[in-house]
């Protein structure tokens, strides 16, 4: 009369299905993973790169262009990217797949574009508005007439009424930076 204390192989439909042959290569080859030490354990998801920071500075002309600008990224890409038309100095634009790879075989990160707007020696940049201070001789404000003004793609003529005092603003249509403000912060 034999009775079964648990310490024989048991046959049958209660036999141990969870045989894992990795578990048993790790052991004998010294696998030191967080699986071999922890069989039931999960493995934990592939993370994501780490995202890329970088700065590209952009003329007010390069802006009235439009045309794409070459950019080196900290990861040592070289990447030409156009210059969106709504930007505002210090936009973060996010160049998705573009950072770092993932050590753990993730998704790759981002880059994060940061747009600084270079200052420029004659106008200064309100919104989508450029702003140009221009002399103005003593005769042409008491007399009025046609004055030519600076603009982004070369010079517009407006009329200056007469007796026109000094500060006064004058509105030049379309000759502001290209694009819409889709928010004033």
């Amino acid at each position: 009369h034999f009775r079964n204390m648990g310490g024989g192989r048991q046959r049958g439909p209660q036999a141990d299905v969870n045989f894992d042959a990795s578990d048993i290569f790790g052991r004998m080859f010294g696998d030191t993973s967080e699986r071999a030490r922890n069989p039931g354990a999960r493995r934990a998801p592939p993370q994501k790169g780490a995202d890329a920071a970088v700065t590209m500075q952009v003329t007010l002309e390069e802006i009235a262009a439009g045309h794409p600008k070459r950019v080196q990224l900290p990861t040592g890409k070289d990447l030409e990217v156009a210059i969106p038309k709504a930007l505002t100095d210090g936009m973060t634009v996010r160049l998705r797949g573009q950072g770092y790879s993932s050590p753990t075989g993730g998704e790759t990160g981002d880059a994060m574009l940061t747009i600084k707007i270079r200052p420029h020696e004659r106008f200064t940049v309100e919104g989508r508005d450029l702003r140009v201070r221009i002399p103005l001789p003593l005769a042409d404000a008491v007399l009025g007439g046609p004055v030519l003004v600076p603009t982004l793609d070369g010079s517009a003529e407006i009329g200056i009424p007469p007796m026109t005092s000094s500060g006064r603003v004058f509105r030049l249509r379309g000759k502001g930076l290209p694009g819409k403000v889709t928010s004033m912060t």
